[in-house]
């Protein structure tokens, strides 16, 4: 009988290092859960000063929209008006539209159309100022490639003028008066 109570002996440390380490994995896993659901802290470096900013972990970036800014470059105050608005109220997008600069680099209609073609693909929304000057040819050739390819056309009336052309008003999803604030709603 002796002989038998020896041979099970061995069990029981086994079964005792079993519960141990079962124990210990389930302590493990709550612990880092803990740890994790815990914000985790950065630090940013601005105007030589160190600053913390808490984040949850895993958090997602906003998405800043894509827009096309439809303009003159012969007429440009009212653009220039509006991206300072947006800046001066923190409005964080990408700008679509075809700078003057890059303008010099096309050289025939085929090649503008199809820059204008690919900076509205991307983009979320047309944003038209709808001057006199919204009556020009790759004004009425942007509006036409937007609602081609499905996107919002936002019209927004300028400071000096309620004239909006007949094309325009036909086309647009929405009229809005210069006010950056409601064009920033309707663009997000």
């Amino acid at each position: 009988m002796e002989e038998n109570l020896e041979k099970k002996s061995p069990w029981i440390p086994i079964i005792v290092i079993g519960i141990i380490f079962w124990i210990l994995y389930y302590l493990g896993s709550k612990i880092l859960k803990y740890i994790f659901k815990k914000k985790r802290a950065t630090k940013t470096y601005t105007n030589n000063r160190q600053q913390t900013d808490y984040k949850k972990p895993f958090q997602k970036k906003k998405k800043k929209p894509r827009i096309f800014v439809s303009h003159s470059w012969s007429h440009n105050e009212d653009y220039d008006r509006l991206i300072k608005a947006f800046k001066t109220l923190n409005f964080s997008y990408y700008n679509h539209s075809i700078p003057e600069y890059k303008a010099l680099d096309l050289k025939t209609g085929k090649e503008i159309e199809y820059k204008i073609n690919n900076q509205l693909l991307y983009s979320r929304c047309l944003l038209v100022l709808g001057g006199h000057y919204s009556k020009k040819y790759w004004i009425k050739k942007e509006v036409e490639i937007a609602k081609k390819l499905q996107k919002r056309v936002i019209v927004v009336r300028p400071w000096n003028t309620k004239q909006i052309p007949d094309y325009l008003m036909k086309s647009a999803d929405n009229v809005v008066d210069f006010k950056p604030k409601e064009i920033i709603k309707l663009i997000i």
